[in-house]
């Protein structure tokens, strides 16, 4: 298959290792998710139904994206670690991609920590929308 100029081979195991990671990414996110709902409640990160525009009527715990984000970074972590022990063991289950460097992946989990971090004051203190935009656009310069 071509992609971008690339040729890629997808084998069999490819396949199964990107359905693993859903999987994985899948039921941590299950598991994380009353976690954040705790976190929401002790940080006060609790949308209550005060306005017209809440559809919800019991108060709602914030902070979802922090079981994703987190999700995200595990997972990641994992993936690499495991592609990382396939190639070093000489086994090419995992293919390796040679254009994408240590750098590369430290600046993609810290974006997503910024990003943690700003959901995490917008859900905690209901930041204008002008800020929430700066804050994106410095997160984008990651």
């Amino acid at each position: 298959m071509a992609l971008g100029g690339l040729q890629l081979q997808v084998s069999t195991n490819v396949v199964l290792f990107v359905v693993a990671a859903f999987a994985v990414a899948g039921l941590l996110s299950y598991v994380l998710t009353p976690v954040a709902i705790w976190i929401a409640g002790r940080a006060g990160a609790i949308d209550e139904p005060d306005s017209a525009r809440r559809i919800h009527r019991a108060p709602v715990a914030r902070l979802g994206g922090l079981a994703v984000g987190t999700t995200f970074v595990l997972v990641g972590i994992g993936a690499i670690a495991i592609g990382r022990m396939a190639v070093d063991g000489g086994a090419a289950a995992i293919p390796a991609s040679p254009r994408i460097g240590d750098a590369q992946v430290l600046a993609l989990f810290m974006g997503v920590a910024v990003a943690l971090l700003l959901g995490f004051i917008d859900d905690r203190w209901q930041i204008r929308a002008r800020w929430q935009l700066l804050g994106q656009l410095l997160l984008a310069g990651i």
